[in-house]
């Protein structure tokens, strides 16, 4: 998959566009779009200065994107609303943009990006005698924005059978991460219901959702849920700009995640705390 996912929407849109007032905007956006990759993929480095420019050209380009020539109003059938695919794409290449510079991810076979993750296997074999001559595994899969993750391939069968084994390639998360525009109860509980899968499988993957807006009353408390951090991205409001002091507290409790030893049986028995 590609780490340009928000690129690919543009271009998959414009292919599909049919007024000629539609693929003017879009082609304007595309051009500006390719403008923001060469500059952010210019900054190297995961240092605050570094950082605080990602954000920079970031919020440049969103600022560009929430024109109201690019949203849908009431008639208009061109451009963009608000809570498009087109949008919250953004934020998925923009974890790219941050991630891809941690130190230990470089030479490495380790997928960013977009991504399916299983969620749970069977082996649903259907009687006796399918059981005796074969074993099929079925994996459940689920899309998420993004992931740091490798992938592993699933090799299932009987020993001695003359049919070849089944395979099945999936991606095991280090890191996942739900980007969003915004966010009501309702997103929530069924982004926590799939990290709840997760973390049957995946123990220890680092469970987050990057949001602008964050819309669920104060008598909800996120701690009560398997995420393990929600990030709001804009302090003051949708109409204010993306921080990049929050965004560098992302990338700092990523890379502390992604590097910290696991410590074996013996070393926690030492400890005397086992979990």
């Amino acid at each position: 998959m590609s780490v340009f996912c928000h690129g690919d929407k543009i271009t998959g849109k414009l292919k599909y566009e049919t007024t000629s007032e539609g693929k003017q905007l879009l082609c304007e956006v595309k051009d500006t779009y390719e403008e923001w990759k060469e500059n952010t993929l210019a900054v190297v480095g995961i240092l605050q200065k570094d950082i605080e420019r990602k954000v920079d050209l970031l919020n440049n380009y969103k600022k560009f994107l929430n024109q109201p020539k690019f949203k849908k109003w009431a008639g208009n059938n061109s451009g963009s609303s608000y809570q498009s695919k087109l949008h919250s794409s953004v934020l998925e290449e923009f974890m790219y943009y941050l991630c891809k510079d941690i130190p230990g991810i470089n030479n490495k076979h380790i997928h960013l990006g977009t991504t399916k993750v299983c969620t749970h296997m069977t082996f649903p074999s259907l009687n006796i005698d399918t059981l005796e001559k074969s074993s099929y595994l079925i994996t459940n899969s689920k899309n998420i924005d993004f992931a740091i993750a490798v992938e592993v391939e699933i090799r299932s069968g009987l020993p001695g059978s003359k049919e070849l084994p089944c395979v099945e390639r999936i991606y095991e998360p280090l890191v996942y991460i739900e980007c969003k525009t915004w966010i009501d109860k309702t997103m929530f509980d069924g982004i926590n219901g799939t990290i709840e899968h997760i973390k049957r499988s995946y123990s220890n993957c680092l469970s987050l959702i990057v949001t602008e807006d964050y819309e669920i009353g104060k008598k909800f408390d996120p701690r009560y849920s398997y995420v393990d951090q929600i990030y709001l991205l804009k302090l003051d409001g949708r109409k204010s700009p993306i921080s990049s002091e929050v965004v560098c507290d992302l990338i700092k409790d990523i890379r502390i995640h992604i590097s910290a030893p696991l410590p074996t049986i013996e070393e926690r028995k030492k400890k005397g705390k086992l979990i």
